[in-house]
């Protein structure tokens, strides 16, 4: 890589040349070579201090490191519209988690993902993998600089609900009273229309209380609705709040929630099609689970209106989480033939 020094930054960019390179060492016999950094350079120091916030700006053949950039509170400007020449409604996401969200409405056709931010690697990783176009941030949203947020017709907003899902606590935590710092990166994208998506309780909370007041003034025409996928068709039974914002009045309606029958709804084992068995799959000897599964009586762990033990054969399930680490009754957990159970199944 070759280096060069500018006034507020550090730019690596990808060279054949031997000019001004950074040299490569090994760690033990075992590990992949990595880059030596010119950590004595005085120009470097001239630059960025030790325990200084950084930015780092990543893009194919380039890395730019710089202070961490300070913003204003709120970035008002006049939404720049589509342009003739695009056309599909371009889409940021925030947080935009692995892109399930994104991609669905992607796949309708009419939009484009242009960026999104997440503090997950891996659902940045995700993201990146399914969408090679705009950009993504990988950090915490409340020291995101408004530079950093791309022009977009609609943004995707899903906020923490931490206290508010019935699952539990994420790993890591994720705090609340966000509602500042999702209101000045809408405003700073130029969006003409919000959504947002959550657990019903969270359109209860003082969170989106302060969001709502803070963007009523550039988006008044607000539509409010709680849907259960089940209901959608979809095999879990999710219940979530949607809103949708609007900067100017618009002749918005709900979709209507089609009345499937029985014989027409899919089953756990075709949705998650013939490779099923194969993945990360967890015994239950020795976990929480064996406990509860040796307990007598009709106990609210076994309760049919939880969902909690399902099979192949299962068309409604509540959910397999992923990262959470509690058993909860308002998770689901696949029983296989007899009484063999695997835990904590990603849910494909």
């Amino acid at each position: 890589m070759k280096q060069t020094i500018t006034r507020d930054a550090i730019i690596l960019t990808r060279s054949d040349s031997m000019e001004r390179t950074i040299s490569k060492r090994k760690r033990p016999s075992w590990a992949h070579p990595r880059p030596l950094y010119e950590a004595c350079s005085k120009e470097v120091t001239a630059v960025i201090h030790a325990r200084e916030r950084i930015d780092l700006l990543i893009s194919d053949g380039m890395i730019v490191i710089r202070r961490e950039r300070s913003f204003d509170l709120f970035f008002v400007e006049k939404p720049m519209l589509r342009g003739a020449e695009l056309q599909k409604l371009r889409l940021y996401s925030a947080p935009a988690g692995g892109g399930l969200a994104t991609a669905a409405l992607c796949d309708s056709g009419f939009f484009e993902a242009v960026g999104g931010l997440d503090m997950w690697p891996a659902a940045i990783d995700a993201y990146m993998h399914n969408f090679r176009g705009g950009s993504v941030y990988l950090g915490d949203l409340t020291r995101k600089h408004t530079d950093y947020v791309p022009s977009a017709d609609v943004c995707w907003l899903s906020p923490s609900c931490v206290r508010y899902s019935s699952i539990g606590v994420m790993d890591g935590g994720v705090t609340e009273g966000h509602g500042p710092h999702y209101a000045r990166l809408v405003l700073a994208s130029g969006a003409s229309v919000v959504m947002i998506e959550q657990v019903p309780q969270y359109y209860k909370s003082t969170s989106y209380a302060q969001l709502k007041k803070l963007l009523h003034p550039f988006f008044p025409y607000v539509h409010e609705k709680v849907i259960d996928a089940y209901a959608l068709g979809s095999v879990p039974s999710r219940t979530r709040g949607y809103a949708v914002f609007f900067r100017e009045e618009t002749d918005f309606e709900w979709p209507l929630l089609p009345n499937l029958p029985e014989h027409r709804r899919m089953n756990v084992k075709q949705v998650l099609g013939k490779d099923w068995e194969v993945g990360d799959w967890h015994p239950i000897e020795g976990m929480t689970m064996e406990g509860l599964l040796k307990k007598s009586g009709n106990n609210n762990f076994k309760a049919e209106k939880n969902h909690t033990l399902v099979s192949l054969e299962s068309k409604r399930v509540s959910a397999f989480p992923y990262s959470y680490g509690k058993v909860q009754v308002t998770s689901s957990y696949l029983k296989q033939s007899g009484e063999r159970l695997l835990a904590n199944v990603p849910f494909r």
